[in-house]
């Protein structure tokens, strides 16, 4: 045995040890970019952290228009240049964050499916570290704190009981697994695009009319107006979340959300 205090001899042999691999970090990217830009990028993902929080899959399917500019005009005739120079711009700004994230393997793919849609498959450890550095950014907290003075956004979930909440607080008590909680679900998990009622009968084997289900929710009033953009009982847009933005195009600063008993 060799004492401790020996000196090494020629036949000692050297243990290289690896240099310790730091974790990636997205601060170097996210300086880079104006706060206009970094603000923008917020918003944009945080459109697709609350598709991925709600439908827990990597797939994550969003309009490729921002939330402001939905729904879409009906007809053709109904587009002003105005409208289309916004669609443009929104159209370009969605593809370029797009582009910024698979660069930075948080995306993994994308892709355009007909309909108006980005769908985006997230590389999900790094997402939700990415996510986790954006939330700390000074932009973050602007914007949060802008909005707070602004007005409140209200959103629509599912608990895990499939009672409907809005901003967590409980709204409605859908019969379970009838056609009226088959369609909310449905409506949550592809908000913010037009969806047929063709394709609510496919999906959620529904044929009721439209107003209907969404009165039968308890969506009412200024509620309806809000979260729902309905067509001649053939096509419902569900907005969610809805903005201080969108409450101003109504006319409103609030929504009244009355508290359903248990």
């Amino acid at each position: 045995m060799t004492p401790l205090n020996s000196k090494k001899t020629s036949s000692t042999k050297t243990i290289k040890v690896a240099p310790r691999q730091t974790q990636k970090t997205y601060q170097a990217e996210l300086q880079l970019l104006t706060q206009e830009t970094l603000k923008s990028l917020i918003k944009f993902c945080s459109e697709i952290n609350d598709h991925f929080v709600l439908k827990k899959t990597n797939e994550v399917t969003i309009p490729d228009l921002a939330p402001s500019l939905l729904p879409r005009p009906a007809h053709q005739s109904d587009f002003t240049e105005s409208r289309l120079s916004q669609e443009y711009d929104s159209f370009l700004e969605r593809n370029r964050y797009v582009i910024f994230l698979e660069k930075n393997a948080i995306v993994e793919r994308h892709d355009r499916p007909t309909g108006g849609l980005i769908k985006i498959w997230l590389n999900t450890s790094n997402w939700e570290k990415f996510y986790k550095e954006l939330i700390r950014t000074k932009s973050y907290q602007e914007l949060r704190s802008n909005n707070q003075k602004t007005g409140k956004t209200y959103t629509v979930t599912l608990n895990p009981n499939n009672e409907v909440l809005i901003n967590g607080v409980l709204f409605s008590k859908p019969h379970p697994e009838n056609e009226n909680l088959r369609t909310i679900r449905y409506l949550i998990q592809n908000a913010n695009r037009q969806v047929t009622k063709i394709e609510l009968r496919e999906k959620v084997g529904t044929a009721k009319e439209l107003r209907k289900i969404v009165e039968n929710l308890g969506f009412g009033g200024d509620r309806l107006r809000v979260f729902f953009h309905i067509i001649k009982d053939n096509t419902i847009l569900f907005r969610n979340p809805v903005t201080p933005e969108i409450l101003k195009e109504f006319g409103l600063k609030s929504l009244p959300i009355q508290r359903l008993k248990k």
